[in-house]
């Protein structure tokens, strides 16, 4: 639920130096402690900012980051860490009377409604900052190869058990019914009549039905949808269902 999920939201990090560019990374800590990184942002820096000293142009990227492109995701959420590779902020943001100079003060006013505390880590530790920095020599590319196999062949697994589900007879019955247009014969028949209202609507594509351009899964796939669609936003129930329906037609009570 939200509720759950504003309790671990918990850290936040950011870093200004990407050349020409903002970057910021909201990470949420799981249920075994290990942050994961659910939201990136970036833009490049306008002219004015192109004119920035280092010092106003981090504290720009905080602002950025708390007031524009996480903002949603941060108001009304409990204490969460700002990370920054600039040690000046931590004492301007952590302390409401100290003198900044206008154009960092202009930053701190504009994310002084967030419960927020600024830390300092180093540049080569905050993953925000990774941009700014040359990709490492990769020695051996044995560690790159079994993780692309790994990727891999988890997708085929899931394809196969995909493919497995759509010849079931219930998904076959409906595709028959969709591309035969018999549905005023089976419009009784629980495994259609649950579809009449979106009837005009639906279309067999290969072996797949959709609801316009949205993909009716077979019913034994449902629940794998919405955990990989949990997994890779680590959202709550209302912004799972929302990331689903992008793609997927979800009335699930159907």
């Amino acid at each position: 639920t939200d509720k759950n999920l504003r309790r671990c939201r918990k850290k936040t990090e950011k870093s200004s130096n990407v050349p020409g560019g903002l970057c910021a990374i909201l990470c949420q800590q799981d249920d075994d402690g290990q942050w994961k990184m659910c939201h990136v942002a970036n833009r490049a820096l306008t002219d004015v900012e192109t004119r920035y000293g280092q010092t106003e142009l981090e504290a720009a990227a905080i602002k950025f980051a708390c007031a524009d492109a996480l903002y949603k995701y941060l108001v009304g959420a409990p204490k969460f860490e700002i990370f920054t590779d600039c040690k000046p902020l931590v004492h301007f943001f952590n302390n409401p009377t100290s003198r900044a100079p206008l154009c960092i003060e202009r930053q701190i006013l504009a994310i002084q409604g967030l419960d927020y505390v600024v830390k300092y880590q180093k540049g080569a530790e905050n993953i925000a900052d990774y941009g700014s920095r040359p990709l490492p020599m990769v020695k051996s590319v044995n560690e790159l190869e079994e993780g692309l196999r790994t990727s891999v062949s988890e997708d085929n697994e899931y394809l196969s058990r995909m493919a497995k589900d759509v010849n079931c007879n219930d998904y076959q019955f409906l595709k028959e019914v969709i591309q035969s247009n018999l549905r005023k014969k089976h419009g009784k028949d629980p495994r259609v009549s649950r579809f009449l209202g979106i009837a005009s609507v639906l279309s067999v594509v290969g072996e797949i039905i959709l609801c316009k351009d949205n993909v009716i899964p077979p019913l034994s796939s449902r629940r794998r949808f919405v955990e990989k669609a949990h997994k890779i936003g680590l959202s709550g129930e209302t912004r799972t269902l929302k990331l689903l329906q992008e793609k997927i037609w979800v009335s699930w009570n159907c």
